[in-house]
């Protein structure tokens, strides 16, 4: 970026009455933010994460700069949108910016974070209401997960002292679970793709269908100690 009105920047050798500034010198942060003891050890970077309204200067000067030194591209670029709170671009002068900090403060950090990675597609743009934040926390971490870990704890420590019991026999119900819960290839393809949203619904299958096996399973109901200690091991596990 050049421009004739500014003092300060680097002449341009063709038209000394322009200077550059900013993204000659801004970009090259990122190279060197990451030198220690003199080597680039973090670079090239696996994913360039930045803004959609940037990404010409991180995907054209940038990637002109890097070439024209010797450096290494980032293997990959990933341009992401912006927040809309009730439909509307977020900005000062609308006075509806939310403030991250704030939010975490007075919700929690994990719970906003969260809601930010699950309520959309990395990417696109995400539209904020607390209204919506509110729901999906009530209902999916608190409802969801926090219910069974509730339960689980709560039946652990009823009848084993808290202890995770050993597994006797398994039934076609345990094991129907079990290759269920085999979602681990699956949720990191999603992480590494930046589909956040993706992997945790993965996730959020298997807390689903966890708590549909304490329905199925009823524990709290069972009799036989071995039993009920093959259900809370495949709970707790």
């Amino acid at each position: 970026r050049s421009k004739k009105t500014l003092s300060w920047g680097i002449e341009l050798p063709f038209d000394t009455s322009h200077v550059t500034y900013v993204w000659f010198d801004a970009l090259f942060n990122y190279v060197s933010a990451l030198e220690i003891n003199g080597k680039e050890e973090f670079w090239p970077a696996d994913i360039h994460v930045v803004g959609k309204d940037i990404m010409w200067f991180h995907k054209v000067y940038w990637p002109a700069f890097l070439m024209s030194t010797g450096y290494d591209l980032p293997k990959r670029v990933f341009a992401h949108g912006w927040w809309t709170v009730n439909g509307e671009k977020m900005g000062k002068a609308l006075g509806n910016v939310i403030d991250p900090i704030e939010v975490a403060e007075k919700y929690g950090a994990d719970e906003f974070r969260y809601f930010v990675l699950s309520c959309s597609t990395f990417g696109d743009d995400m539209d904020f209401s607390y209204e919506k934040f509110a729901e999906k926390i009530n209902n999916e971490l608190n409802n969801d997960f926090g219910n069974l870990i509730s339960r689980v704890h709560a039946m652990t420590t009823k009848y084993f002292e808290g202890m995770v019991p050993k597994v006797s026999e398994l039934t076609s119900v345990d094991i129907e679970l079990l290759d269920k819960l085999n979602f681990y290839t699956k949720f990191n393809e999603n992480m590494q793709e930046l589909k956040f949203n993706f992997a945790i619904e993965t996730l959020w299958n298997a807390i689903r269908e966890t708590n549909a096996y304490i329905n199925k399973t009823a524990p709290y109901k069972e009799s036989n100690k071995e039993r009920l200690g093959t259900i809370l091991n495949i709970l707790c596990s």
